[in-house]
C-alpha cells in the first residue's frame, strides 16, 4: 500500500500548485541530508510548489450558504479547509447537513482542494449537531466529584458539558458519529478540537473529578481517537488541536497524538499567556520540529499576535498585525506547515474571507533554516527577506522582490 503520507502531501502541493497556477514538480527524497531527529519521517518532502506563494490553511464557518464570491476566495486561498461546526446552522439548523452542503458547493469548484469535517474531542456542543437529538445519553457528560455536570467552556453563551471519554459506550457513540459523516459526504479528513482541554491543564481536571478519573478520561480520549484513525484508515486526514510550548512535560499530552493522526494546529501563536517572549520562541522551535517529523503544522496568527499590552478589542488597523505573525511562521515554516491569519475567531467575517496581497505574493523556496540568535530570527527565501524579534521590541519586517 503506497505511504499514506506521500499521498497526502502529493493532494496538498497540487492544490497549491493550481490555485497558484504553477507546475508541480517530482519530489526527491532528501533523507540522508535532511538531519531530521531520529525516528523522524524520511519521506520526500514537498515540490518547491508549496512555496510558490505563502501555504494557507482555511478553519471558517458561515451560518448561510456561501456566496459565488465566497466560494472563488475559498478555492483561490485554500489548499485545505475545515469547516466549522456553525457552518450553515441558520440555514440547514444543524452542522452535519451545513457542512455537507458547503462541501458540495465547494467540491463543485475544486476537485484538489482538501475538506475537514469539525469534530470536537472534549466539548459537548449540542445546539450545532443533529446527533444529539437520538441515541446521546446525558449520563455520558462529564460530571465534577459533587455529581453535578461540568461545563469546560463557561464563557460560551450556550450551556456546554464536557464528555466522559472515559465511558466506552460514549466513546463508540463519538468515533460512529465522524466515520458516520466522512464515509456519507466524503470529506477528505476530519479536524479534532480540543485535545488539550483535558491533556494539558490537567490541574483543572484533576480539580473537578479526582486524578484517578482525570486519568482515566485522559486516556480515554487518546483510546477514542486511536479507534477513530483505525476505523477511517490510512488515507484519511487526522488533523488535532493543539500543540503548544509550554515550560513542563504537560505539552506531552498532546504531543503524544503526534503518533495517531497527520498534524496538529498551533491555534494562539503569541496571545494571553503565550505572548512571553520564551513562549513564542517555544512555539516556533516546537512548530519546526512538529514539521520536520513529517506533520502537518497549522499555524494561527491573530490581530494581537506577539502585543505586549492589547486593547480588549480588535482596532481598525488589526490587519496591521498580519507582517509579525506572518514573519514568525515563515521562520518556522517547513514543507508541511500552512498558515492562518484572523481577527478573533473562525468565523466567516473575522478574516477568512479578507484580501491580504503579501500572502498571494511570489515567494519562493528558503533557501535553508532560520538563523536564531537569542529571540531575532530570520530566513531567507527565493523571493523574501525575513526577520522577527520576539523580544519586548517586537518587530518584524518581511522584504519582497
Amino acid at each position: 500500500m503506497p505511504d499514506r503520507r506521500a499521498i497526502l502531501k502529493a493532494g496538498f502541493a497540487g492544490a497549491v500548485a493550481m490555485s497558484a497556477g504553477g507546475v508541480l514538480l517530482p519530489r526527491t527524497s532528501q533523507a540522508a541530508s535532511a538531519g531530521h531527529a531520529p525516528g523522524a519521517s524520511t519521506t520526500p518532502t514537498e515540490s518547491s510548489a508549496h512555496w510558490a506563494t505563502v501555504p494557507l490553511y482555511g478553519h471558517l464557518s458561515k451560518p448561510k450558504d456561501f456566496t459565488s464570491a465566497d466560494l472563488d476566495h475559498i478555492v483561490n486561498y485554500y489548499p485545505m479547509v475545515t469547516l466549522e461546526k456553525a457552518q450553515g446552522s441558520v440555514t440547514y439548523g444543524n452542522a452535519e447537513d451545513g457542512c455537507e452542503a458547503a462541501y458540495a458547493q465547494i467540491r463543485a469548484r475544486s476537485k484538489s482542494i482538501k475538506l475537514f469535517y469539525y469534530w470536537n474531542a472534549a466539548v459537548v456542543w449540542h445546539d450545532f449537531y443533529a446527533c444529539f437529538k437520538n441515541g446521546f445519553d446525558m449520563s455520558w457528560i462529564l460530571k465534577d466529584q459533587d455529581g453535578k455536570p461540568w461545563d469546560p467552556v463557561p464563557v460560551h453563551p450556550s450551556a456546554v458539558y464536557g464528555y466522559d471519554t472515559s465511558n466506552p459506550q460514549l466513546r463508540e457513540w463519538w468515533v460512529r458519529q465522524v466515520v458516520a459523516q466522512v464515509e456519507r459526504v466524503g470529506y477528505d479528513g476530519v479536524f479534532i478540537d480540543a485535545i488539550a482541554r483535558y491533556n494539558v491543564d490537567r490541574t483543572e481536571l484533576i480539580g473537578v473529578c479526582g486524578k484517578v478519573k482525570a486519568d482515566a478520561v485522559v486516556q480515554g480520549q487518546r483510546d477514542m481517537v486511536a479507534e477513530l484513525r483505525r476505523r477511517l484508515g490510512m488515507t484519511k486526514t487526522l488533523l488535532y488541536n493543539g500543540i503548544r510550548y509550554l515550560p513542563s512535560p504537560d505539552w506531552n499530552g498532546t504531543g503524544g497524538y503526534l503518533g495517531i493522526t497527520d498534524g496538529a494546529m498551533l491555534e494562539h501563536y503569541g496571545v494571553h499567556h503565550t505572548a512571553s517572549p520564551g513562549s513564542m520562541k517555544g512555539d516556533l522551535n516546537l512548530a519546526r520540529n512538529v514539521d520536520s517529523q513529517g506533520k502537518m503544522v497549522a499555524f494561527c496568527g491573530w490581530w494581537n499576535s506577539g502585543m505586549i499590552n492589547p486593547p480588549s478589542e480588535p482596532p481598525e488597523s488589526w490587519k496591521d498585525n498580519l507582517k509579525f505573525s506572518l514573519a514568525s511562521f515563515l521562520c518556522a515554516a517547513g514543507p508541511h506547515s500552512y498558515f492562518h491569519y484572523a481577527r478573533r475567531n473562525f468565523s466567516y467575517n473575522e478574516g477568512a474571507f479578507e484580501d491580504f496581497p503579501d500572502l498571494k505574493k511570489p515567494l519562493g523556496p528558503p533557501a535553508g533554516a532560520a538563523v536564531q540568535r537569542g529571540y531575532v530570527f530570520t530566513r531567507e527565501f527565493e523571493r523574501a527577506s525575513v526577520r522577527v524579534d520576539l523580544s519586548d521590541v517586537r518587530s518584524a519586517s518581511i522584504e519582497w522582490r
